[in-house]
């Protein structure tokens, strides 16, 4: 979790940021953003990732052997580069 103070570089005036990410394994890797006003100490609002963002995001540790080692994720990667040559 991330606090972003009022003021601060990316947050607005007169609201906290907090980014907070997901503990799931496969989601681990996206983060949502609330926003909550510094006057009332309410939740504002919240952001997910967009779609593509999302699957951005859970796919970049399918590119690291560490993350998912073995024969299955290059598989789903060979049918995914197939499907898109194939598609292009």
């Amino acid at each position: 979790m991330l606090l972003l103070f009022p003021n601060a570089e990316i947050s607005p005036s007169n609201h906290y940021v907090v980014l907070m990410k997901d503990g799931q394994m496969m989601t681990q890797e996206l983060f949502y953003a609330v926003l909550i006003d510094a006057h009332t100490g309410g939740v504002s609002d919240v952001f997910e990732p967009t779609g593509v963002t999302k699957a951005l995001l859970i796919a970049e540790p399918l590119h690291f052997p560490t993350t998912f080692p073995g024969l299955a994720p290059k598989l789903v990667w060979a049918f995914f580069d197939i499907v898109t040559i194939w598609c292009w």
